[in-house]
């Protein structure tokens, strides 16, 4: 028997997250710019150009990449791939899907490490989707998103003959009644 309020379905979610890599070139710590709201640090972008998923980008950034890589999967995280963006200094990060609150807990996770690690080499990650800088490529947070019948293990969004099953059409159509416009 079901717990009271499951529906014998499993969540899987798939993280895919980008974000911005710049460099600190005057951090406003002094005592006059600890204000409220606070003043953010002066940044120029970590390396020159936009990307043309060439070996020659992934170059220029290892000495982030690999801490970055390392520190992940030293805190239990799934790497799946951790590359270079689009955008200067831009990298994208992808984890192996994980099941239930375990997405959400890694988005987490990984977000605090990323930030870490890049401000002991006096970096600042920015995971917001359209920093207010010059020249800067906006960066997404995906989330693939799958429901599996936790008994048999099948993909429950899968009907034969159909597009997608009545369980898939119900969880599109709650996603799209409680997602306000900009806050999902």
């Amino acid at each position: 028997m079901r717990p009271p309020g499951t529906a014998g379905l499993t969540y899987v979610g798939g993280i895919e997250v980008e974000c911005h890599i710049l460099k600190i070139t005057d951090p406003l710590a002094g005592l006059t710019d600890c204000t409220q709201p606070a003043t953010a640090p002066a940044v120029e972008a970590l390396r020159h150009d936009y990307q043309y998923y060439s070996e020659n980008m992934l170059d220029q950034l290892e000495p982030v990449i690999t801490p970055t890589r390392h520190a992940l999967i030293g805190v239990g995280l799934p790497l799946r791939i951790l590359e270079p963006e689009w955008g200067p200094g831009q990298i994208e990060i992808s984890l192996d899907p994980l099941e239930n609150v375990a997405a959400a807990d890694a988005m987490i996770i990984l977000c605090g490490a990323v930030k870490q690690v890049c401000r002991r080499m006096g970096l600042l990650a920015s995971f917001m989707a359209k920093p207010a800088l010059p020249n800067v490529y906006s960066s997404g947070r995906h989330l693939h998103q799958s429901l599996f019948d936790t008994a048999t293990g099948r993909n429950a969004f899968a009907e034969a003959g159909a597009l997608m099953s009545n369980t898939g059409l119900h969880l599109v159509g709650g996603l799209l009644e409680h997602a306000r416009a900009g806050h999902c």
